[in-house]
């Protein structure tokens, strides 16, 4: 009997799990996303089980995109110019490595992670808006904010929190958002 079987990750409470039967797929603000977790995050696909291993088909360009984008008549990558300007794109298997075992700890648990993520990323994005509130404001209003150096600071700290945000272990990112709300609010 054939039967897929999916994997996903949450990148909230980072809960892993399997779903048998066709890949989901969810369309969120013109993002594609796996099934919601319990949490209420949108899922991430891991991939699809063959034997022993996760793979993942995914689209890329048959060349370089310099040269399958090219509008130019000069070819100068190793194709030869078969590839150039076609837009032309293939098929690639991605190993995305075993199959990962899965312990999920339980709602409860992961449901606090996620609480935790949440409110240290809102203690961040505080501590980073009290700064700099008045470049931030500058820079959301579309006005020319004339002191580069803070221009660049806000745009450091904006960094170093969507970084911090996207770590796969709950410790290291905690650790992370803590040290930017430290940070900016030391500063």
């Amino acid at each position: 009997m054939d039967f897929e079987r999916h994997f996903y990750k949450c990148p909230n409470c980072l809960g892993v799990f399997a779903v048998e039967g066709p890949r989901v797929k969810i369309i969120i603000n013109n993002y594609r996303s796996g099934p919601q977790c319990d949490c209420g995050s949108a899922t991430i696909w891991m991939g699809r089980v063959e034997r022993d291993r996760l793979i993942r088909k995914e689209d890329h360009c048959a060349c370089d995109s310099r040269c399958t984008d090219a509008t130019g008549p000069h070819c100068n990558c190793s194709c030869g110019g078969v590839n150039h300007g076609t837009h032309r794109t293939v098929q690639v298997l991605i190993d995305g490595g075993k199959v990962p075992f899965v312990h999920m700890p339980d709602v409860e648990e992961r449901l606090r992670i996620a609480r935790e993520l949440k409110e240290a990323k809102e203690a961040a994005k505080a501590r980073i808006e009290d700064r700099y509130a008045t470049t931030l404001a500058d820079m959301r209003a579309g006005r020319w904010v004339s002191d580069k150096g803070q221009w660049l600071a806000v745009r450091d700290e904006q960094r170093k929190l969507l970084k911090a945000s996207q770590y796969l272990i709950h410790s290291k990112r905690m650790d992370a958002l803590s040290k930017i709300a430290q940070q900016s609010n030391a500063s």
